[in-house]
């Protein structure tokens, strides 16, 4: 075989060898898993799970998933997103008790940060922040992206959260000391108690006055022991009791809870 025949055979040798080294090369390449994205932030996780259920419709007492009223929206947002914490572990499910726990923590504020719940008329609607004068709410035309100032009833305030970052967080945060007034009020509600109940129902609304179409005040865990200060009927003959809850004095459908032993 003469030297010219060899150099070529020599040639498409290497020539095959660089082919199938980057064959190899485009494989190991391709099937490498992708460089991970960074994790989206707690804040990201309950705005993007909020702004999937646009188009939703309104329903009272709704919290998903397919309908929502304004504070089951934002109930279902944080506990999907896991982030219930940051909104008093879930136990408030109506916009006044849930603002009415966060002054009690030093929670609110006039500055908004992403992830932060809105509130508008002191609780009678709450939507979440999204940042840049916008958030995401259910209204009655359904779950709708605004801007705050928007909406017909007044903006209250933000509930910070504390997902976005920051100095306050719920866990950070220090309970109120009740004023000298409220403290009063407590004390002369706790010596007219007449009799104790307990809740007997998975959540009971403490209401403003005695009907169900009041406001509420604070929402009850079943088990939770109620200080009888006086009760009422109402026109369907139905029982009322006025209570002393924890801090809050209020009304409570009777037949919702017992006497203690």
């Amino acid at each position: 075989m003469s030297w010219q025949k060899g150099a070529r055979l020599l040639g498409t040798a290497r020539l095959r060898a660089l082919v199938a080294a980057t064959l190899v090369a485009f494989v190991l390449i391709s099937v490498q898993p992708p460089t991970p994205a960074a994790a989206a932030s707690p804040a990201d996780r309950v705005v993007a799970i909020a702004l999937a259920q646009r188009g939703d419709p309104w329903v009272y007492g709704a919290t998903g998933p397919r309908a929502f009223d304004c504070s089951g929206l934002v109930h279902y947002a944080f506990a999907r997103a896991g982030q219930l914490k940051a909104i008093g572990n879930g136990r408030y499910r109506s916009g006044s008790a849930l603002l009415r726990w966060a002054r009690a923590h030093h929670l609110t504020t006039s500055r908004g940060h992403r992830g932060d719940v809105a509130v508008w008329g002191n609780g009678s609607h709450v939507g979440i922040y999204l940042g840049n004068g916008k958030v995401v709410s259910t209204l009655v035309s359904g779950v709708r992206v605004t801007t705050v100032h928007a909406l017909t009833t007044r903006f209250t305030t933000y509930i910070r959260t504390g997902l976005s970052g920051g100095s306050v967080t719920v866990a950070a945060a220090k309970k109120a000391s009740p004023s000298s007034n409220a403290a009063k009020i407590l004390a002369a509600a706790k010596a007219k108690v007449v009799a104790r109940r307990i809740v007997t129902t998975d959540a009971l609304n403490l209401r403003k006055d005695a009907r169900t179409s009041s406001g509420v005040r604070d929402v009850l865990r079943k088990g939770t022991t109620l200080g009888v200060l006086r009760s009422t009927k109402d026109r369907a003959g139905r029982t009322w009791y006025r209570v002393l809850a924890g801090r809050h004095v209020g009304w409570v459908a009777g037949w919702h809870t017992r006497a203690t032993r």
